[in-house]
């Protein structure tokens, strides 16, 4: 019988090794193939493709025809004004220059510095380590991030009597909130933990308090509501904070031991001094870090107990532009924001956490206490009724 059939393809592709062009390739041999036969006399052509040859046969013949051209180093080099040499040159004077130019860009970019972000008002967090026994309502473990505290105190502002309340650590607060809890709800704070009354947006306060935060807002209700604000003579707060934070005789002045070793360790890392086995502070070596870290420009990171007043209610808005700047002993000017307070109860003013014992001034805790609260008085002195209780030589 006959032979069976043979398959036989329409167009072989060539032998070669190296694997076939693609697409991409087969458009830049058509391209550069025709700049070649452009710039060329007659005899450099080839050939005409014949539309009834294989594709791959043309482009193949074309790129054979471009590294023929290409080749020909003379007749490129008699040409110095064709397009092609100019792009020749360009390229081979790039490649010369390229490591170069990326050796200098390189070690611009090392050694450029980045432009520092814009803070708002006051600089941003801290980052303090090797922190221990750290407080709950902290939720801290061994690191803590410090941001600037004025941020916890203001501003607070009761939208239904249009009320803004501040006052800084140990001025009162703790009497100012109960006294304004009592009137909001028309009985005393009853809970013995954690949130205390000066926590005002935890869930105990129902959403009676806000938190504001915006410039522009603050502006705006700075103009419209009712201000208060709660002071105390500085030199006298430092005195009670230290007593009731981070005195070592707590027997004596109640000290918080809760959160003693904590506030002991911050203000110690503020300072940039070491706090291993530091669980307490005498005055003088409290007063010497304070005044460190006022030093340092860290200020505006201390506890709020700590916090001079001029960076806490007063840092976007001085004592002038307030309504009301009292003392927590100025009980009369409370009445004016308990009438704010319609239909409540209008009990008096209770104090709280006043220690009995007291400590004798020596003159260098009274020339420590003049360089810390210096600018505190400069802008309080109009709004303290009597002059200050510590004197050297002096019990308080």
């Amino acid at each position: 019988g006959e032979p069976p059939p043979v398959f036989r393809p329409r167009a072989m592709a060539p032998p070669y090794s190296e694997p076939l062009p693609t697409g991409r390739t087969l458009l830049a041999g058509w391209l550069v193939a025709a700049c070649a036969a452009a710039l060329s006399p007659p005899a450099a052509w080839s050939g005409v493709i014949d539309g009834n040859n294989d594709l791959l046969g043309s482009a193949t013949s074309l790129i054979q025809v471009q590294a023929d051209a290409l080749a020909d180093h003379d007749s490129v080099r008699s040409m110095p004004s064709s397009r092609l040499s100019r792009s020749r040159r360009y390229h081979e004077r790039r490649k010369q220059l390229m490591p170069r130019l990326s050796r200098r860009l390189t070690a611009r970019r090392l050694t450029a510095h980045r432009p520092r972000r814009k803070q708002f008002l006051l600089e941003g967090s801290l980052h303090l380590t090797n922190l221990t026994n750290c407080p709950m309502e902290l939720g801290c473990n061994t690191s803590y991030h410090v941001k600037p505290t004025e941020q916890e105190i203001f501003m607070h502002y009761l939208p239904r009597q249009g009320v803004v309340a501040c006052g800084c650590g140990k001025c009162g607060t703790t009497s100012m909130w109960d006294y304004i809890y009592e009137r909001e709800f028309g009985h005393p704070w009853n809970y013995t933990d954690y949130p205390w009354v000066q926590e005002v947006l935890s869930d105990r306060w129902k959403g009676r308090v806000f938190k504001v935060k915006r410039l522009r807002l603050q502006t705006v209700l700075m103009k419209k509501a009712y201000s208060f604000a709660l002071i105390r003579d500085p030199k006298e707060r430092l005195v009670s904070s230290w007593k009731s934070k981070v005195a070592c005789d707590n027997h004596l002045y109640g000290t918080d031991l809760d959160a003693r070793t904590f506030l002991v360790q911050r203000l110690l890392l503020l300072a940039g001094e070491p706090i291993q086995g530091m669980h307490c502070l005498s005055l003088l070596r409290f007063l010497e870090t304070l005044r460190i870290i006022q030093k340092k420009k860290r200020a505006q990171y201390l506890d709020r107990h700590f916090l001079p007043q001029e960076m806490g209610c007063f840092r976007r808005f001085g004592p002038e532009t307030w309504d009301k700047v009292v003392t927590i002993n100025s009980e009369e000017s409370f009445q004016m924001l308990g009438q704010k307070f319609k239909g409540k109860n209008t009990t008096p003013l209770r104090h709280a956490h006043s220690s009995k014992s007291l400590v004798k001034m020596t003159h260098r805790h009274v020339v420590l206490l003049d360089k810390i609260t210096e600018d505190e008085y400069e802008v309080l002195q109009d709004y303290l009724p009597t002059p200050s209780a510590v004197e050297e030589g002096r019990w308080v």
